[in-house]
């Protein structure tokens, strides 16, 4: 072979080898089996919430962390068949020598695809899926979808069906569950999340609060008054995927079991709050105020005054329109002759919205840019979302004189003795009316597509999964403490070909206890999709504790014969079967000094064990100390 060939032959081998690399390469990449600028990220440490059960938070300073969280969709974890571990982002440095790294990515969902199933209305500009890196930023990963407190009316340019296309809902290969309801009855269930007060032309704004100092808040009042009767109740749980607390309407509270597992009892008036992190249930009865009318019953004669104080405030903060507006609308009532008292305008007005602009969450974006865009809804646009929907009917009865406002939540169907998943399609917006000595009443003002409810929602029946956390505990050393978490079969399998992933768990490196929450729960088919919507997820939590570790300190002791100098001894060891972790240091002063003839102990004055990186981790060492003698004769 020449020269020449024989460099032809390596050049030409060469770029084979490379070729052929590349190809795996880009094989493994599309396997999510190698990450170019995700690197595998340690567990976070999660808080304990307020409604778990009452155990001690682990010691230490917390994870600190100058990081930012996940921007990313999240991985479902290395092996589909095997619970993954990573979490979409987290913070980059310990601040302090508290428990956890920094912060991390909450679960990776799909981030969706821009169409919407047949709510979608109102916005998800972000979801909870990015995290915070301690006390670094927050993330925008996708994860658990979150409704848009902003009060803004109208989808973004270029959305999906409505509101939310984009960075939530999706198809049904890409949905996002928000809740499980799982009920003993079929009904059609609002869960409300938040109210707002004024309107500005283009949003709503903040309302102001009514709270209470304990006990149950004005929302319930209804509740009192429906007590008197013999409405039918309707038993559900509640399982919510993100952190924005969900309320159903109208409890029974004479039901023993109304407070339920779980259930936070709320105090505010305008938005709902409470840990997500568990199940919920309770009771509620099954009442449409257009459907059913104004109960017979009174309110019991200890609530007639509080009614009055609060129905007071609601008159003075919830009938605000406009001026331009309530033009409009004055017009409007006047060539409809409504009349506030008149019995069953509530309903009409109802109507009247409905069926005076269409539904199209493909309407003409150019609306949501109008200086008063309720206005320009009702009389040259005629299309929209329940977002215009809602807010016209709003000031609607607000113009007529009867108190309303503007609330956003999730609505869906429940199946009796059947979990179903609502999906972040089914955000929805639509009006709180309040009725003189009842209370509020959410009435549904939203039309149709012109062929039957286009909004109807996504409800899917759901298999039931129940997910666990194991306990575990063990001796202080510096290494983060975890446990695995797995799937109860017993209590429901996955379908055929189908796997699971889980993105973030917690962990405990402190002495302390911590509940072992989990977060991130995705299932995945054959082919990769996620199909977590066809499943009803339960979640057990265990428990981590970390024990301090035990060490002892004896002092040194010496002895001289009188000289008229002190006596010390800085000399010191440590004793017993442990000793310190690997890489930890400790710093003593000892505070013996005798000069006169006798004895006494050599005192510690200063007692600090420091880890490799120089934090203070004294805390995690239960310390003995034996003292030496000092001796003068």
């Amino acid at each position: 072979m020449s020269k020449r060939s024989k460099w032809v032959y390596i050049v030409g081998t060469v770029l084979v080898i490379l070729l052929c690399a590349a190809i795996a390469m880009t094989a493994l990449l599309a396997l999510g089996r190698i990450r170019i600028g995700t690197p595998d990220l340690p567990d976070i440490g999660l808080d304990l919430p307020e409604d778990l059960p009452s155990i001690d938070p682990p010691g230490g300073g917390g994870g600190g962390g100058t990081g930012g969280g996940g921007d990313g969709p999240g991985i479902p974890g290395d092996d589909p068949a095997q619970p993954g571990d990573d979490p979409g982002g987290s913070g980059d440095d310990p601040a302090q020598p508290g428990d956890d790294p920094g912060g991390s990515g909450d679960p990776g969902g799909e981030p969706g695809d821009g169409s919407q199933g047949e709510w979608g209305d109102v916005q998800f500009p972000d979801f909870s899926g990015g995290g915070s890196g301690g006390t670094g930023g927050s993330g925008s990963g996708s994860g658990s979808p979150m409704l848009d407190e902003s009060g803004q009316i109208g989808a973004p340019e270029g959305g999906g069906e409505s509101g939310s296309g984009g960075t939530g809902g999706g198809s049904l290969g890409f949905a996002t569950v928000a809740l499980t309801v799982y009920a003993d009855e079929d009904a059609r269930v609002y869960f409300r999340y938040k109210s707002f007060g004024d309107y500005t032309g283009q949003a709503w704004g903040g309302a102001v609060s009514y709270p209470v100092a304990e006990g149950y808040g004005m929302n319930y009042l209804p509740s009192y008054r429906l007590g008197q009767g013999a409405w039918n109740s309707v038993w559900m749980k509640i399982i919510v995927n993100g952190t924005q607390y969900l309320q159903p309407y109208y409890f029974d509270l004479d039901n023993e079991e109304m407070g339920g597992e779980n259930y936070t009892v709320q105090t505010d008036d305008v938005v709902c709050s409470g840990s997500t992190e568990l199940p919920y249930s309770l009771w509620c009865y099954d009442y449409d105020y257009v459907r059913d009318g104004l109960p017979r019953e009174e309110l019991p004669a200890d609530m007639k005054p509080v009614e009055a104080a609060y129905r007071a405030f609601v008159y003075e903060n919830y009938l605000s329109v406009p001026d331009g507006t309530n033009e409009l609308l004055q017009s409007i009532i006047a060539e409809r002759g409504w009349n506030k008292n008149r019995e069953g305008v509530i309903a009409e007005i109802a109507q009247y919205i409905k069926n005076v602009a269409r539904y199209d969450s493909g309407y003409d974006r150019a609306l949501d840019q109008e200086e008063d865009i309720v206005s320009a809804f009702l009389t040259r646009y005629r299309a929209g979302v329940c977002q215009h929907f809602a807010s016209a009917a709003t000031l609607l009865y607000r113009a007529l004189g009867i108190p309303a406002r503007y609330v956003i939540g999730y609505v869906g169907d429940t199946q009796a003795n059947t979990y179903v998943n609502i999906l972040s399609s089914n955000a929805h917006a639509w009006v709180e009316v309040y009725l003189d000595g009842f209370g509020w009443v959410n009435v549904e003002v939203t039309g149709s597509a012109g062929s039957g409810d286009s909004w109807g929602g996504d409800v899917i029946a759901a298999r039931p999964l129940r997910f666990i956390s194991s306990s575990a505990s063990k001796m202080y050393d510096g290494q983060p403490l975890r446990a695995d978490v797995t799937l109860q079969t017993w209590a429901g399998d996955l379908l055929p070909g189908h796997s699971y992933a889980i993105s973030s768990r917690t962990q405990l490196t402190s002495v302390g206890k911590t509940v072992n929450l989990f977060r991130g729960v995705r299932i995945l088919d054959e082919d990769g999709n996620d199909v977590t919507y066809l499943y009803a997820i339960e979640k057990e939590y265990g428990v981590l504790e970390v024990e301090a570790r035990p060490i002892t300190l004896v002092t040194g002791s010496a002895t001289k014969e009188y000289d008229g100098t002190p006596l010390t001894c800085a000399d010191y060891t440590l004793e017993g079967y442990y000793g310190l972790v690997e890489g930890h240091r400790m710093r003593v002063e000892l505070s013996g000094a005798r000069t006169e003839r006798g004895k006494s102990e050599n005192g510690v004055v200063f007692l600090t064990i420091y880890d490799e990186d120089g934090n203070d981790v004294t805390g995690n060492y239960a310390i003995e100390v034996r003292y030496g003698t000092l001796r003068v004769i």
